[in-house]
């Protein structure tokens, strides 16, 4: 066990055995260490997002807090890192690593005796190689950064899956808010790249067709959800009367640029957006059944729901058409 440096003894950062060389965010390359960044800071001064969005929780895994205050309960391990923060509007906002700050919080209540904590204060840097990211806000920084701090960290029970793509599509869910940007540049395949890449997802994914697979979650959820749309139609439909199912379909394309129309009829295909449009179709024999059918598709709705906030899908809903011709 390492040597630790006890609570209310005023170490200082120079007790530690850890330095600048030691960082982890080196080649993080929207952020860097500021220059005589590491220091002592009052406990009280460390601002923590209550919203954990790369584990895809708010607040704290208690179980884990618990371990990291036992842990820490007798002073700061002088072999660890100092805790990383970013001024964000004012506030030290501290982005890894927010479960000791917890817990020395929780440790000062009840001793008294923890104060200053070792932090690492990081600055933003604008890269040649950021593109779109370098408009992105510090909190959507903040949240790449924390990624990175899992995939590089020491250890790597925070860089699953689901928590690449939670923060992927809460990034730019945020960004597609505050900035003028078309939605079609910001909501791409290339874009959810580039943010995978910035979040050491290539390092933490060996196999290429898991590091394409990840930014496309999105399509493959929704296709799942249409698969099981697809069986309780059959199941549901109504083949007679008023109510009757005259016509169901789903279908894929990708999303074109400028609508492709000039392309199309030039009899070229046009450049896809990286997005991918989904289509379903219902056409009943009376309006009876359209109203049927929303009613007995009610407990699908939640499922729904829950895929458009988690993979930021566009919805557009039209219904209670009236079919002028068909062939």
């Amino acid at each position: 066990m390492a040597h630790k440096l006890p609570w209310g003894s005023n170490f200082s950062i120079d007790d530690l055995v850890v330095n600048e060389t030691d960082d982890i965010y080196q080649d993080f390359p929207f952020l860097k260490l500021k220059e005589n960044g590491l220091n002592m800071t009052p406990i009280g001064e460390l601002h923590s997002p209550n919203e954990n969005t790369v584990r895809g929780t708010t607040g704290f895994i208690k179980q884990k807090q618990q371990a990291i205050k036992g842990s820490i309960k007798k002073g700061w391990d002088r072999t660890s890192f100092p805790i990383p923060f970013l001024m964000i509007k004012k506030n030290k906002t501290i982005f890894d690593r927010r479960h000791t700050h917890s817990a020395c919080q929780e440790l000062d209540i009840e001793f008294g005796n923890v104060g200053d904590v070792p932090t690492a204060e990081y600055e933003r840097v604008y890269p040649k190689i950021g593109g779109i990211i370098n408009s992105f806000s510090d909190e959507s920084i903040a949240m790449m950064a924390s990624m990175w701090g899992n995939v590089y960290g020491p250890s790597a029970d925070d860089t699953k899956d689901h928590q690449f793509e939670n923060t992927i599509v809460r990034i730019l869910k945020n960004e597609s808010k505050r900035l003028d940007v078309d939605v079609h540049t910001l909501f791409s395949v290339d874009v959810a790249q580039l943010l995978f890449k910035y979040m050491g997802g290539h390092d933490r994914y060996q196999d290429p067709r898991t590091i394409t697979r990840i930014p496309n979650n999105a399509v493959a959820a929704l296709t799942e959800f249409f698969v099981g749309h697809m069986e309780f139609m059959k199941a549901k439909r109504e083949t007679e009367g008023p109510r009757k199912l005259l016509h169901y379909s789903i279908s894929s394309s990708p999303e074109w640029e400028r609508e492709g129309i000039a392309e199309i009829v030039a009899g070229n295909r046009p450049l896809p957006t990286g997005r991918t449009i989904f289509h379903l179709f219902e056409i009943y024999e009376t309006e009876e059944g359209l109203d049927h059918h929303w009613q007995e598709a009610s407990h699908f709705l939640p499922i729904l729901e829950s895929l458009l906030e988690l993979h930021d899908i566009e919805i557009r809903n039209y219904t209670h058409m009236t079919v002028m011709q068909s062939i």
